[in-house]
């Protein structure tokens, strides 16, 4: 079995949560569920780690190794999180971390 396909386990603190912060204009921050396509997206889009089709291009085994392994980690961690997005302005920074623990 390669190591992208294996299950992965984070721990006995494995993460419950993933949570999007976007600092806008507003009156009172917002918290809301974001879907998870969403959040699975973002993270990809960030990774910086490839993810093409190993039919079309050939990558070194070490490369595809990290790849597959990444790959394998945030699909689960998106799998098994809620996933929320707080909206908050630069006025409400001193509220983030009791706005983060109500969620």
């Amino acid at each position: 079995m390669s190591l992208g396909q294996r299950a992965f386990s984070f721990g006995p603190l494995a993460p419950t949560h993933l949570v999007s912060l976007v600092r806008q204009d507003c009156h009172k921050p917002r918290v809301g569920r974001l879907p998870k396509q969403l959040i699975l997206a973002t993270l990809l889009r960030e990774s910086l780690v490839l993810f093409s089709n190993p039919d079309r291009v050939e990558y070194p085994a070490e490369i595809q190794e990290v790849n597959d392994i990444m790959f394998g980690t945030i699909m689960q961690l998106v799998d098994q999180c809620q996933v929320f997005q707080v909206v908050y302005a630069n006025h409400h920074l001193r509220e983030l971390p009791n706005i983060l623990e109500s969620i």
